[in-house]
């Protein structure tokens, strides 16, 4: 179900692609703190991170853009754009299974790291990786697809 609102570009940084709800409107269309959202405007489109806010910071039917995502979409105050519930990526999956001290394989591992260039993935669920990794370990055959990944998702010179 796409939900439209009014922006508000924030001008503030968080470092990650984000919107800022009022609970009201939050509520209202089952969306919580950090559910995953995708946001168009204008033929651009992009998944954000949810942000709540119980006070009186946007007007009802108001949604606030966080510098990064307002920079990614370029719409003005007072601008339209739509919102829709995304699911989160596959890579997702990978990330548990890690956690859980799972093998990735190679596919999984590029996956994953694609996703988290592309900014799909939460700077909590990179963070859970991150530990997952150093909590686990990773087989010489992750260590080299991870390198790979990274190196291929990184600019070449």
């Amino acid at each position: 179900m796409n939900m439209r609102f009014r922006v508000r570009n924030l001008n503030i940084a968080v470092g990650e692609a984000r919107i800022l709800m009022r609970a009201e409107d939050a509520e209202r269309h089952g969306i919580w703190t950090n559910s995953r959202v995708r946001v168009l405007a204008d033929g651009r489109s992009i998944v954000a991170m949810v942000s709540i806010t119980p006070g009186d910071i946007l007007k009802c039917g108001e949604i606030g853009l966080f510098l990064e995502t307002s920079r990614l979409l370029d719409v003005p105050d007072e601008g339209y754009v739509d919102v829709r519930g995304a699911e989160p990526p596959s890579s997702v999956r990978y990330l548990k299974k890690k956690l859980k001290g799972g093998e990735l394989s190679e596919d999984e591992i590029f996956e994953l790291i694609s996703d988290i260039k592309e900014g799909l993935v939460s700077d909590a669920e990179l963070a859970a990786f991150v530990s997952a990794l150093e909590f686990h370990g990773m087989t010489i055959d992750e260590i080299v697809s991870l390198t790979r990944a990274m190196a291929e998702a990184g600019n070449k010179l």
